[in-house]
């Protein structure tokens, strides 16, 4: 009868035990899954973020060109105007810059 109740109480034990384990078990796996779930997250981020900062580059550097194109023209302009002696002298020079300004 003693030998009886140490089994059922040693059962009941290790029965408790083995919860406690599936339970840390079921736990270690949810956060195994966030811990996942957020490096994947992180890695989109970052991809995401590099893809931005190399589209703002490609447009800092279309626009540092055509501000430079824009300068020159502008100086074609003024240069043109400075030394019009005649009537008429640089108006299809002009007209080709014009229509380049837009």
């Amino acid at each position: 009868l003693n030998k009886f109740k140490r089994w059922v109480s040693f059962s009941r034990i290790s029965r408790s035990f083995d919860k406690l384990i599936q339970d840390e078990k079921i736990l270690q796996d949810k956060l195994r899954q966030e811990r996942d779930q957020n490096e994947r997250e992180m890695r989109e981020k970052e991809t995401q973020r590099l893809n931005l900062l190399r589209d703002l580059e490609e447009r800092n550097l279309a626009y540092d060109d055509l501000d430079k194109c824009f300068r020159q023209l502008r100086t074609e302009i003024d240069d043109m105007l400075s030394t019009k002696d005649d009537i008429g002298k640089n108006i299809h020079e002009l007209e080709r810059i014009k229509r380049a300004l837009g």
